[in-house]
């Protein structure tokens, strides 16, 4: 069978290897099977799409260097840290936020005790 893929499922083979990852825990980690992964990576069948942006998304992989080898196997960390930076000032926010409105609770709680009380 032709190896067409080969270089790229070499790629892929060390990348997963790089993850600490079997080809069964990884074909379960990304919902496919361990016998498309071995393809995958024996150079039989290009990677898919979905292959790819779950790898990418999960693991950090570099699409452009799994396809043409240029660059590095992971992304960039300065990307990474801006996207984690910028998810905790948003949560920060919610937060900021949430305590606002529960203090408005407490207050309208506060109001209704003295309402009953009263009567």
């Amino acid at each position: 069978m032709e190896r067409k893929y080969r270089e790229t499922g070499n790629r892929a083979m060390a990348f997963r290897r790089s993850i600490d990852y079997t080809q069964k825990d990884l074909a379960e980690a990304l919902g496919t099977t361990k016998k498309t992964l071995s393809r995958v990576e024996n150079g039989h069948i290009k990677p898919g799409i979905d292959y790819v942006k779950k790898m990418t998304e999960r693991f950090g992989l570099n699409a452009t260097w799994l396809f043409t080898g240029e660059g590095q196997p992971f992304m960039k960390v300065k990307a990474k840290e801006k996207d984690i930076k910028d998810r905790v000032l948003d949560l920060e926010a919610n937060i900021d936020r949430m305590e606002g409105d529960i203090r408005q609770l407490m207050a309208m709680v506060d109001s209704l005790i003295k309402i009953l009380e009263e009567r």
